[in-house]
């Protein structure tokens, strides 16, 4: 009986081994996803900076809407000087896994917190794409909807 039951699970193991299935995003690829983007958004690079953002991201605003957001950010803090990051949560759910990114970023004028939230769903041929990006700073009232 115990040898059935070995079998058994060889053979499961056999065949789970041929499911076809995208890897999941490592801590290091996170963080070079989130490190790429915000990178290129301090540059100007919006079209670049854009590519690595999931069409979902563009629900909360368009992508000239961005453009002005990041704008009006750096009309109010200057250029980007530094940008540490300063926590990271990874967390799987029933479908996806997440990625939370958060960076201490020091402008000309004042300091921010931009905080990248990442995901990748489960057995899903997407890819790994950012689906938002939130900044705060005291320095930064008047600007409606910084996520």
């Amino acid at each position: 009986m115990k040898y059935v039951w070995f079998m058994l699970c060889v053979a499961c193991l056999v065949l789970l081994s041929g499911c076809d299935s995208q890897e999941i995003a490592s801590d290091a690829d996170a963080q070079a996803l989130a490190t790429n983007y915000l990178n290129a958004v301090h540059n100007g690079e919006y079209e670049k900076a854009f590519q690595y953002c999931s069409d979902d991201f563009f629900n909360v605003r368009s992508k000239d809407g961005w453009q002005r957001l990041h704008r009006s950010v750096e009309t109010k803090l200057g250029k980007i000087v530094r940008m540490d990051m300063k926590h990271k949560v990874a967390d799987d759910r029933l479908t996806a896994r997440f990625y939370m990114y958060q960076f201490n970023s020091k402008y000309e004028n004042g300091l921010a917190k931009e905080t990248v939230t990442m995901l990748q769903k489960f057995n899903s041929d997407e890819p790994f794409l950012i689906y938002a990006h939130k900044i705060e700073s005291s320095k930064l009232s008047g600007i409606e909807n910084l996520q």
